[in-house]
């Protein structure tokens, strides 16, 4: 049994990667590159190679870039650099490639810059944010903030959004303003759109459950669906009648399933359901960036 579940989660895991990279290189190939926006990570710094050196594609520098970028993680951060990241920032760098050999962008899809601007960032925020649930990354900034992290004190997520603002900033010297600040305002609806679609990605459900019936109740949630529960003795302040409190994390359907139910075995249950993205341990979230 616990082999089939390491395999599962495996599988899982690798799906998630796969997709959350396929779509983020949609987003970069199709509305990033084609219109130079610059806004962060190692494709930025291809859209700009790209500019200034015609005979390359910036979807090439995108693989010499994060390919090289992944031999130095590995070299000066070394078992900790998960194989996760290594694979999803490949993963990602070869979908680049494959697109560019197959369907080559010499122009945007429009000329409306911010309805593009929109796209590249809606798509890859969605990709980035799929991958993270993955355990990887795709890789770029991510690493350069990894390997930050390891010789200084500074967070991870504030060192990922300075190398973003120096990589949009540099566009707007290196291509033209306009393009520098479209840059720079991409940097910042990132960090927006990654950090609300991760939450709706994560989304949990806790239940705190008031009741009488601790054994049918913590019975059903456990059988039904494998989701551990604690247990806390109670006493209500006004009529210091002893009660049992019972604890568990589950999804949106699972809530609502188990909340009627309840009902059904304790018509006086109380029952309070708090939201939260972030759930770390067995079953959910083990760690920010996981092997």
């Amino acid at each position: 049994m616990g082999k089939i579940k390491i395999e599962k989660n495996f599988l899982k895991d690798i799906s998630l990667l796969t997709l959350g990279a396929l779509i983020a290189a949609f987003g970069d190939f199709f509305f990033k590159l084609p219109n130079n926006f610059s806004n962060g990570g190692m494709t930025g710094v291809s859209v700009i190679l790209g500019y200034l050196i015609k005979s390359i594609p910036a979807a090439t520098f995108v693989l010499i870039l994060n390919s090289s970028l992944i031999i130095v993680g590995f070299l000066v951060i070394g078992k900790e650099f998960g194989w996760k990241t290594i694979y999803c920032s490949l993963a990602f760098s070869l979908f680049v490639q494959i697109f560019q050999w197959i369907i080559p962008m010499s122009q945007p899809f429009t000329n409306d810059t911010m309805l593009e601007l929109f796209f590249a960032v809606i798509i890859v925020s969605i990709g980035i944010a799929i991958a993270f649930k993955g355990g990887g990354s795709t890789g770029g900034t991510d690493i350069i903030a990894m390997i930050i992290r390891k010789y200084s004190k500074m967070d991870l997520s504030i060192s990922m959004m300075i190398a973003d603002f120096i990589i949009a900033g540099a566009s707007f010297f290196l291509i033209d303003r306009k393009t520098g600040m479209y840059s720079i305002l991409g940097v910042l609806l990132k960090s927006l759109v990654i950090q609300a679609v991760t939450n709706l990605v994560n989304r949990r459900k806790g239940m705190l459950i008031v009741t009488n019936k601790k054994e049918e109740i913590s019975n059903y949630i456990m059988t039904e669906f494998h989701r551990g529960v604690t247990l806390w003795k109670s006493e209500g302040a006004y009529t210091h009648e002893e009660k049992v409190v019972l604890f568990t994390v589950v999804n949106n359907y699972q809530a609502a399933v188990i909340r009627a139910h309840a009902k059904k075995i304790d018509e006086h249950v109380f029952i309070a359901i708090i939201n939260s993205s972030e759930i770390y341990g067995k079953g959910f979230l083990e760690k920010e960036y996981g092997d």
